[in-house]
């Protein structure tokens, strides 16, 4: 339960740096003290008396700060709150946060005042909570990290320390021209102000936290960072206006989207005035004036650097709730096939226990080329991309087509787009209607009927989360529709070049994408996880030396391992295993990753099952990481080549080759236990296709052979 402190013995001590002797001036900064002061001081807030709440513009030398920050930590025994806005400056050596002066100089850190002796004098207070607000460059840096210094939280012998950095280690922070106030203290300063529509009475930290960093994503501005230790993410700083203020909507037939600013995650990024969410162009993120490494403040946008990616990778939960109101919208202009030509209802469902199809009547004559794929319907059927007559549905007992819809374009391309979830299948939307490209269609997965549409355009990506159908386009966008209508909740826009994938569980929400810096390979993920009481918690993972991109793989078996491959699968290929299991520390930043590296890199996808990753590789061989131990577990021969991805089935691993064969292994010991005959009419396949993986479904195994064939045969109990 959040509660506010006791005024009479709680102490506030604001520091700022605005003029500078050899930096840019930071006009700002004054704004910044005098508002911070003043909220702190008002009866919605703390209520401080003006002589606890010491505002210091401009100090001399540090030992005034020290000084000052030493006598309200020996008066307060209830709460220390201590911010600091300026520039912040980095040790060369060791990348120590130094706080800027007003005599500070770039490149002689020592001229500021050293974190470190700040954190020392934090140590000794009496208070039952502390809180230290860092708005400078760099202040992720007093955060910690797992190869250098603890960091404050760590440190601490006592309860509540809460500490909340305006950007990460290596980031700048922004002081946006013509604005009165920096990015993170104006926002700060706005939820105090406006408070949080739907949020709790009193305006905890973990929930002005959460709420300032879905404000400052829709923006386009650094994302705040936090560390907090056991209870203090509970400490109050004001009382939330909002829900004084608050009144019910008139318009009730509309979709309400309410932020739940105590999950917020962090892909969001059009937040309206008071924390809803709304879709209008402008709230996209616009580029501000950066705080370079220099110091100054730059004259314009930042220019984009040389094209390097960098890899950024977001895991989030989607926050955003829905009250439903109209009914199911169907698209009048669909139309489906149900049956395949000539086929008769009454035959439609005999099985055949071993069947095969040319899949050149099924509008794929070259099958691998096109990226024929099939995946388990959840009625037992098959459902197959790549072909030429649109999404097909199978009768997995026979082979016979149930039903078919002409998507638009190339399927190929949109492979992964087509995903079966909550009595829906989703695919991308014909021509006719919403034009190429132009949308998503929710079809019925008996009849392949359109149920509804969601206009989006060019869709790449579908994910079906517990709180809506969410869909990525082409422009760094994520849209967020109602599941049982076309109506759009959210927008968010990612500061990512290019968004490669988007995936859920259904709660949870990976995002993988490419970011233009003029730095090498980073990695960087953001977790938002659920379920952990009223306040949730945040993750935060990041790379900064020269890595390469990761592509998530999958879960372990607690669902809260996530698995990675590192590497480029174009160029040089995935060379190593990346886990990070964030029930570890939830509000820690951790770095490095833990890394197995592969001996043979490898261009094929791996597949993650329990708590085991298989990496094949197109020379045969297949290496079992053993993500428990973080170690390799076993490396094998499958005595075949050309291969495809792993099927991991009842302990076995199902693969197929070039020739069409169908092999098996023993997943945890990696021996080789059969291999089938080749496929008749097989020819080796062209190797810059790869060959698909087997499907299993009940007691069959269903394989697409180079030989453009997609044949059934039955699972006998050695796994073949």
């Amino acid at each position: 339960m959040a509660l506010l402190p006791e005024a009479a013995n709680s102490r506030a001590v604001l520091i700022g740096t605005s003029r500078y002797t050899h930096l840019s001036s930071l006009p700002a900064v004054d704004n910044n003290l005098t508002a911070l002061a003043t909220a702190l001081r008002a009866p919605s807030s703390w209520e401080l008396a003006e002589e606890h709440c010491t505002a210091i513009a401009n100090p001399g030398d540090w030992t005034e700060v020290l000084r000052a920050v030493r006598t309200a930590a020996e008066e307060a025994t209830d709460t220390l709150l201590v911010y600091y806005s300026g520039h912040g400056l980095l040790e060369e050596t060791r990348g120590d946060l130094f706080l800027g002066l007003p005599h500070s100089e770039q490149g002689r850190s020592y001229t500021g005042l050293p974190y470190s002796a700040l954190r020392d004098v934090l140590l000794t207070v009496r208070s039952r909570r502390h809180v230290v607000i860092l708005d400078c460059c760099f202040s992720g840096r007093a955060l910690g990290t797992m190869s250098g210094p603890a960091s404050i939280a760590d440190q601490a012998e006592i309860e509540g320390s809460y500490l909340l950095a305006a950007s990460p280690e290596t980031s700048f922070a922004l002081a946006p021209e013509g604005e009165p106030h920096t990015a993170f203290t104006g926002e700060l300063l706005r939820v105090l102000h406006d408070g949080v529509p739907d949020g709790p009475d009193l305006l905890d930290l973990d929930t002005i936290y959460h709420t300032m960093r879905v404000a400052l994503r829709a923006k386009g501005r650094p994302l705040p960072q936090k560390r907090d230790r056991n209870t203090a993410g509970r400490l109050a700083l004001s009382r939330n206006a909002a829900r004084a203020s608050a009144g019910k909507d008139a318009d009730g037939d509309r979709d309400h989207i309410a932020l739940d600013a105590a999950r917020a995650g962090p892909l969001a990024s059009n937040v309206a005035k008071g924390g809803g969410l709304v879709e209008s162009a402008e709230a996209l993120p616009r580029r501000g004036t950066l705080w370079r490494r220099s110091g100054g403040i730059a004259d314009g946008p930042k220019r984009p650097g040389p094209i390097r990616r960098r890899w950024f990778l977001a895991v989030a939960t989607v926050v955003v709730v829905a009250a439903v109101s109209g009914g199911i919208s169907l698209w009048a202009g669909s139309r489906s096939e149900s049956l395949a030509d000539g086929e008769d209802k009454n035959t439609a469902g005999k099985s055949t226990p071993g069947w095969e199809t040319d899949l050149t009547k099924l509008g794929a004559p070259n099958a691998l080329k096109s990226g024929f794929r099939c995946t388990p319907a959840t009625d037992g059927d098959l459902l197959c991309t790549g072909s030429s007559r649109g999404i097909l549905k199978l009768n997995a007992a026979n082979g016979k087509e149930r039903w078919r819809y002409q998507g638009s374009g190339s399927l190929a391309r949109y492979e992964r787009t087509v995903v079966e979830q909550d009595g829906s299948v989703y695919a991308p939307a014909r021509k006719t209607g919403l034009g190429e490209g132009k949308g998503i269609v929710a079809l019925d997965p008996a009849t392949g009927r359109v149920k509804r549409t969601y206009e989006v355009p060019d869709p790449r990506r579908v994910a079906v989360t517990d709180r809506g159908v969410l869909v990525q386009n082409g422009a760094k966008e994520l849209r967020l529709f109602n599941a049982k209508s076309p109506r759009t909740l959210a927008r968010w826009k990612t500061d990512a070049d290019e968004i490669t994938g988007v995936s859920s569980n259904g709660k949870q929400v990976v995002l993988n994408a490419n970011v233009r810096e003029d730095k090498e390979y980073a990695s960087h993920i953001e977790l938002t996880t659920s379920g952990l009481g009223e306040q949730g918690a945040v993750g935060i993972v990041q790379e900064e030396s020269p890595r390469f991109p990761l592509e998530f793989i999958g879960r372990g078996t607690s669902h809260t391992a996530l698995y990675f491959a590192e590497g480029d699968r174009d160029t040089s290929g995935y060379h190593a295993v990346d886990r990070f299991d964030p029930s570890h520390n939830a509000n820690a930043v951790m770095q490095p990753w833990l890394r197995v590296p592969l001996k043979t890199p490898t261009d094929l996808p791996m597949t993650a099952s329990d708590d085991f990753v298989y990496a094949p590789a197109s020379d045969g061989t297949i290496t079992a990481v053993d993500c428990r131990r973080d170690r390799i577990a076993w490396r094998k021969d499958s005595q075949a080549r050309g291969i495809s991805e792993v099927t991991v089935h009842d302990g076995k691993l199902l693969l197929s080759d070039a020739q069409g064969r169908l092999h098996t292994l023993d997943a945890i010991t990696g021996r080789h236990l059969s291999t089938g005959k080749p496929h008749r009419g097989a020819v080796d396949a062209d190797p810059r296709f790869p060959v698909p993986a087997p499907v299993v479904i009940g007691k069959a195994v269903y394989v697409v052979t180079p030989g453009n064939t997609l044949y059934r045969t039955p699972l006998s109990g050695k796994g073949h």
